[in-house]
């Protein structure tokens, strides 16, 4: 039997099972350890909301 891989979110375990859950969770990780690595500090809950909108197709909360 295979463990399932799992991650924390608010504190509580969340266990990865699909292909496309454990992708997401790589991908967030690389993106994350890039930021650190050239020092840019962000608002990690604002940078997920504006990746989720624009997955979603909506419109830009900034104006330009």
């Amino acid at each position: 039997m295979v463990p399932f891989q799992y991650c924390q979110l608010n504190k509580q375990r969340v266990f990865m099972e699909t292909h496309m859950e454990k992708v997401s969770y790589i991908i967030g990780r690389q993106i994350g350890s890039d930021f650190v690595a050239q020092g840019i500090e962000i608002n990690s809950e604002i940078f997920a909301n504006a990746v989720t909108s624009a997955m979603k197709g909506e419109e830009s909360q900034l104006s330009a």
